[in-house]
């Protein structure tokens, strides 16, 4: 069995201490569960963490996390849910699995893996033979360098006292002895060369190990490939000036340094202002404008006021086009390959403000084409739509009254029922509000 000191050198660290937590509250409800990678030496875990939990008590698992504050992300393994937490500007993160597999491959037995763990600080682990056959298998299975830290594990888990004979039952069970041996020899001698002909003789091996490993593998490949999601995102923040849009923002950038593989970029989505294209301003030195009196076929009764009519109609048309075309380049420029790169893209203000307002005013003139271009426009993963009462905005920003803070109120919540939406009130402080977002943001999307 697993020596003293080469338990504690596999528990969990002080800077874990928020995942001791929700683990004890596991133990007291009766899940059973062990860590697959905890605080291994020399390895920075970035507040992730891999778990083993009994599948009879996923449903019960979850409700518990749900309780805790975390928020399920998309997960492309039907073996395993992927949650999430963001608190207090820290990101705990659980990989939670049912099964022992990677990639669609099965290769060790959950159920013996749960019944020989061993319990340091409060906490459960794999056995050392178990934690031995998963480092080996897994990280020769899996994509990329082989990790140095889990190597040197390995080495320190081949020193320690092991039961040889669950070892070799276990690796027999799924045939997968040879190809273990052979990793094995090949970790110990330090060897410089390639690993991969090693990994194709784990990985042959780990396809026959279960019926079925090579259907799920393919399969996951396929859903993979066809259906895999960008880890990036858009998230618009929509609401009258006052209301908290440039504080939020500022402090969601700061907030997000603190999660590892989270980039935010900020960019501006609104029609009015901060042009980037010359069109727009070509057409206004031409009077290719809208007009601001109210146009309709009616006007067409006599040919002067036909033209006239049809004359207003083209411009205002052309004006808006101009529009949409500026707001697709900002779009593409500061958004589409951001978030094709894996960032996220925060946009203060968005395109809804050409549905109803022009600025702060009201619009009603050419409503046909204002309602079109929005539902053309690429939509963001989330709208915020940041609310409070308008003597408080007003307080904030001196340049409408009330009453007019709350007509434009109701634009935006008007406008934002075309888009996955949410309301939040600014009434609490900038970084409670910044890492409500977050955590909506990691809902979206797995930064893993």
């Amino acid at each position: 069995m697993l020596s003293h000191n080469v338990a504690h050198g596999r528990s969990l660290t002080d800077s874990d201490n928020s995942a001791k937590q929700v683990l004890s509250r596991w133990r007291d409800a009766g899940i059973p569960y062990c860590t697959l990678r905890a605080s291994i030496e020399g390895e920075a875990q970035g507040g992730d963490l891999d778990l083993l939990v009994e599948e009879s008590s996923v449903d019960k698992c979850r409700k518990l996390l749900e309780q805790d504050g975390f928020v399920a992300a998309p997960g492309r393994s039907p073996f395993k849910m992927v949650v999430l937490r963001y608190r207090h500007g820290q990101l705990l993160c659980f990989d939670i699995h049912w099964k022992a597999v990677q990639y669609g491959i099965v290769y060790m037995d959950a159920g013996r893996m749960l019944a020989r763990r061993i319990e340091t600080d409060g906490v459960f682990h794999l056995s050392a033979e178990d934690e031995l056959i998963h480092l080996v298998v897994h990280n020769f299975l899996r994509k990329g360098p082989l990790r140095p830290a889990s190597l040197g594990r390995i080495k320190r888990l081949l020193k320690a006292p092991l039961d040889r004979t669950y070892l070799n039952e276990h690796l027999d069970s799924f045939g997968l002895r040879p190809a273990f041996e052979t990793a094995v020899r090949w970790v110990e001698r330090d060897d410089a060369g390639s690993a991969a002909d090693v990994r194709k003789q784990v990985f042959r091996a780990a396809l026959r190990a279960r019926a079925g490993n090579v259907v799920r593998h393919l399969k996951l490949r396929c859903h993979v490939r066809a259906f895999a999601r960008r880890r990036g995102g858009l998230v618009a923040l929509v609401g009258p000036d006052g209301s908290g849009k440039s504080t939020v923002i500022r402090t969601l950038v700061e907030r997000a340094r603190a999660i590892p593989n989270l980039k935010i970029a900020t960019t501006y989505l609104g029609p009015w202002g901060q042009l980037q294209l010359p069109l727009v301003r070509t057409l206004r030195r031409a009077g290719v404008t809208p007009t601001v009196r109210p146009i309709g076929p009616h006007l067409a009764t006599q040919p002067r006021r036909a033209r006239s009519w049809i004359g207003s109609l083209v411009k205002g048309h052309l004006f808006y086009a101009a529009i949409y075309i500026e707001l697709v380049y900002r779009y593409v420029t500061s958004v589409f390959f951001r978030v094709r790169k894996g960032q996220w893209v925060v946009a203060d203000r968005y395109i809804t403000d050409l549905r109803y307002l022009y600025k702060e005013r009201p619009i009603g003139n050419y409503a046909a084409i204002r309602r079109l271009l929005p539902m053309l426009f690429p939509k963001p993963d989330l709208l915020i739509v940041l609310d409070n009462r308008p003597d408080v905005i007003v307080s904030r920003k001196t340049g409408l009254a009330a009453g007019q803070i709350e007509v434009l109120r109701q634009f935006n919540l008007k406008a934002a029922q075309s888009y996955r939406f949410e309301v939040v009130t600014t009434d609490r402080a900038p970084e409670e509000i910044a890492d409500h977002i977050l955590n909506r943001m990691l809902s979206l999307r797995a930064f893993k």
